[in-house]
Parts: C-alpha cells; structure tokens; sequence
C-alpha cells in the first residue's frame, strides 16, 4: 500500500473501513459458499459443515428432524437440518416466522468447534464465539440460551 493510499485510508472512519473489509471479504467468500456439486440448490459449504452429502441430490428432500423443513428448505433460511428448533424458542422451525431470531449456544459441542471458535447457525448479529483464556466462557451447565418467555430485550 502506498503511503498516500494508506494516509486516506486511515482517514475513513472504523465504520466504513469495516464496511470496506466486509465487502472485500464477500468478493471471496460468496463465490466459495456459491458451489454446489450435486445441483441440489444447496451450497457444498452447508453440506459439508452439517455433514450432509454434497455428491448426493437426494438428501435436499429429507427432513431429519421433522419440523416440516426439508433440507432444502432449512438451507434457504439457514437453520440447522438436525435441530427442529434452531434457536431454541420452543416453535418449530418451520413455522417459526424467525427461527434464527435468537442465538442458541452449546458451548464445547466439538462438531461446531474449530480450535478456539465455535459456529453454528445464528443470527446475524452472532457470527461465532470464542474462547476467553482458553475457556468457553457460559453459565451452567453448559449451554446459554434465552427463555421465549424472557421479556428484557
């Protein structure tokens, strides 16, 4: 980066270089999520991260976890195939109006740990969680969620 380019970036705000950052890193990221070998419409990346079959179309039609979503279904909305109730919040996911409208953590569920991060379907605002000196940080006993019933926003 030239000194004049870097004077003019460090002159945009955090706000528009993250914004900056964010599209870049969708410029590389999107065309990776985009490949789908078996043409089943779901994205090799989504197979492969909740141990579908991306060689296999049929699995796009199964409904492992009965909650009237198929897989094809659960990756247009991005909830978990293997869970009927994503987010926790006691409606299922296919009739959930939102059903990644809250972040569910199973802190040390080692299928959705990657080293010190953790991932798992979520809502936007949540893009993974990290470890806090080498230790998941939650409440007891291992999860944290918030109760549908919790009114305090």
């Amino acid at each position: 980066m030239t000194k004049k380019l870097k004077k003019q970036w460090q002159r945009l705000s955090l706000p528009v270089r993250a914004t900056v950052v964010l599209f870049l890193g969708m410029l590389v990221v999107l065309p990776v999520l985009a490949i789908d070998t078996d043409d089943d419409g779901m994205s090799d990346a989504f197979e492969i991260f909740y141990g579908l079959d991306a060689n296999n179309a049929v699995d796009a039609a199964y409904d492992d976890d009965t909650d009237t979503l198929d897989n094809l279904a659960e990756f247009a909305v991005l909830t978990d195939p293997f869970a009927g109730d994503t987010d926790r919040d006691g409606w299922l996911d296919g009739v959930d109006s939102n059903p990644v409208s809250r972040a569910y953590i199973n802190w040390g569920d080692a299928f959705f740990t990657a080293g010190e991060v953790y991932d798992y379907a979520a809502p936007t605002w949540w893009l993974g969680a990290e470890k806090s000196g080498g230790e998941w940080v939650t409440n007891a006993p291992s999860c944290w969620h918030v109760d549908a019933s919790e009114t305090n926003s």
